[in-house]
This record gives C-alpha cells, structure tokens and sequence, in this order.
C-alpha cells in the first residue's frame, strides 16, 4: 500500500510543495512591488501555510500508514516463522476476533 502510494504520488507532492513555494515567492514579490496591501498579503501567507502544513500532515499521515503496515507484516512473518518451529500459533486469538 505505502510504496504504491508513494510512486504513484511523489511527484504530486513535491509538484503541490513547489508551486506553494512559488506562490510564496510571488506574494512576496507582490507586496514588495506593492500589488498588494499587507493585510492582503498577511491572509494569503496564511492559506498558504495551512496548505503547506496539510500537504505535511497527510505525507505524514500516509509514511505512518507505510510504516504500520511494514510492521504487520514483520509480525506476520515472525509469527508464521515461530508457528513453523514450534506449532504455537501467536496471533490465533487476533485473528479469531479479526
């Protein structure tokens, strides 16, 4: 799930972080050269980090997905390898309530 994600996203998302920095770099631009008042410049600096910091939350969100599901199946394979050696199988009561 992780990495299909990531491959068919990563460039979506560093394409969506490099056009927020280039409307950074345009806002600054506009206010320096005077196209936009500072109250005006202010309200756009802030939809502009609240979409940075989402663009964040969910790359974050989605590394956190890939690491939890690298981490089942780890136990996955730990278990089924102890259940091979031993015939005691760890997780019988999960699955069984799954």
């Amino acid at each position: 799930m992780g990495e299909q994600w990531w491959t068919t996203n990563c460039t979506d998302v560093e394409g969506y972080v490099r056009a927020l920095s280039e409307a950074a770099m345009q806002t600054t631009q506009a206010l320096a050269e005077g196209r936009l008042t500072e109250d005006q410049g202010r309200q756009i600096f802030e939809m502009q980090k609240s979409a940075y910091g989402t663009t964040l939350t969910f790359t974050q969100y989605m590394t956190a997905a890939l690491a939890q599901n690298v981490l089942d199946k780890t136990f996955d394979i730990v278990a089924h390898a102890v259940a091979n050696k031993t015939g005691i199988d760890l997780f019988a009561n999960a699955r069984n309530t799954a």
